[in-house]
């Protein structure tokens, strides 16, 4: 590898800690570029530059033309140029820009360039296998075999994301995004035990994104492959299905149509592209399911992305069409800091006295001393 070919600073830290005209040079992820005309007619580049903190403009002004045919999107770069902060925004002015070779690449970690999951991948992989160990149904039990030893099929499903943005987008994402809907699955199946399949139920947690193992790539940054736009997931995932089950001797039609129906169906609403409408009430758990994991990861990676900015509220998130409130974890509304909580022996004695009082007991008032009686008109003197 080259001497130069190392990653040195996160777009994250160059966008927070540089300074306005610093020059560094570093490496970067093509994510796209477009040769255009300014009013001027003069000819420049923009570039968008990745790695696995953040993405950042970069423009090319000399020599545009020339060097839009040096690179191509997906390609590792070295980049040397400086920070202009443009309408408060961040940007790179490059002064210089070559394409690593292939030795060059050899010796560095994909990591760095595409944002990946925090969990590890095997430990996750893991957890996943033995969940689907539960499922009671032979059929079902080798229908999901059928998907493990598959390699091709598994290296895929761990790397992959679970979508090009909103909420797990980056590597192994997938696979954090199906544990987390198949987790919910298990603890939610005991609820209404004597209404649904939970072993269907399981495999829809399992199989209900598994088309996005064809229709999202990795390649400079995340995006659609051709399969993924002219068909889409869903579709994907019921070819995998019919594939994998008619690998399953005697494989039940009834069962295939409801798992079918599992992945047809998550998506909940045709607006929201699902071919059909959960008609069943494994596909309307899993539907929901699917929403909540989604919706809280989504959520919880738009704040922690405007978490270190020390603001209360994040910026607009498009995910659920608002902001998003940000105290800082331990601040005070959350109980650190804030006033000492009782003991819980003081908290039982204060229920025990409430109810003591409900009951009319006057005893039961702090100290132990009766309520003062007020006397009654005319019979003081009695010793009423």
């Amino acid at each position: 590898m080259s001497m130069r070919a190392r990653k040195n600073l996160s777009i994250r830290t160059i966008k927070r800690e540089s300074r306005e005209g610093r020059r560094f040079t570093d490496l970067f992820l093509v994510l796209r570029k477009n040769l255009t005309t300014a009013s001027t007619g003069r000819p420049y580049l923009r570039i968008t530059l990745g790695d696995s903190s953040d993405s950042i403009e970069a423009f090319v002004w000399e020599g545009a033309a020339e060097l839009d045919q040096r690179f191509s999107d997906g390609d590792i770069v070295e980049v040397r140029g400086a920070l202009k902060v443009f309408q408060g925004t961040p940007q790179i002015v490059v002064e210089s820009l070559h394409r690593l070779t292939d030795d060059d690449l050899a010796g560095l970690e994909a990591g760095d360039f595409l944002p990946a999951s925090r969990r590890p991948r095997d430990e996750m992989w893991a957890e996943l296998r033995e969940i689907l160990l539960a499922p009671a149904n032979p059929f079902v039990r080798l229908l999901l075999d059928a998907f493990f030893v598959d390699p091709a099929f598994c290296e895929a499903f761990r790397r992959a994301p679970a979508a090009t943005g909103f909420h797990h987008a980056y590597i192994g994402g997938l696979l954090e995004h199906t544990l987390g809907v198949v987790r919910l699955a298990r603890a939610v199946a005991p609820l209404y035990a004597d209404r649904i399949d939970a072993d269907a139920l399981l495999a829809g947690a399992f199989l209900h994104d598994a088309g996005k193992v064809q229709e999202l790539s990795c390649r400079a940054g995340f995006d659609y492959t051709d399969a993924g736009r002219l068909v889409g997931h869903i579709v994907l995932g019921a070819r995998l299905l019919r594939e994998k089950a008619a690998q399953v001797p005697g494989f039940p039609e009834p069962l295939l149509l409801q798992l079918e129906h599992l992945i047809l169906s998550h998506h909940g609403e045709k607006e929201w592209g699902a071919p059909t409408v959960p008609q069943t009430l494994e596909a309307l758990l899993l539907h929901y399911l699917d929403n909540v994991d989604a919706k809280l990861c989504g959520a919880w990676e738009w704040m922690e992305k405007d978490r270190p900015g020390g603001n209360r509220w994040t910026t607009y998130w498009k995910g659920l069409g608002r902001q998003l409130f940000l105290p800082s974890l331990g601040a005070p509304e959350f109980g650190a800091g804030g006033p000492v909580a009782p003991d819980e022996d003081d908290i039982a004695a204060h229920f025990l006295r409430a109810e003591a009082q409900a009951a009319g007991d006057e005893t039961a008032r702090p100290g132990g001393q009766p309520k003062p009686r007020k006397p009654i008109p005319g019979q003081g003197d009695l010793g009423f």
